[in-house]
């Protein structure tokens, strides 16, 4: 059984042997570069889904404050 790689040895790897077919890529190198590529993923799913409130509150905030004007 091989050893597991840190975070940084399995990206390393990945990008040094995205060309190579041949063999087959460890475990920890596996989850390592997937969980690298579900960050962005989830990130951009936050902030479509807080964005309409933010932008929302801003827009009452905006309303409230110039309701008596």
């Amino acid at each position: 059984m091989k050893p597991t790689l840190s975070f940084t040895e399995a990206i390393s790897t990945c990008f040094n042997k995205y060309a190579d077919f041949n063999g087959r890529a460890r475990r920890s190198e596996f989850w390592w570069f997937y969980l690298l590529g579900s960050i962005p993923g989830w990130i951009n799913y936050t902030i479509q889904l807080s964005a309409p409130s933010i932008a929302i509150s801003i827009i009452f905030v905006y309303y409230r404050q110039n309701i008596f004007v």
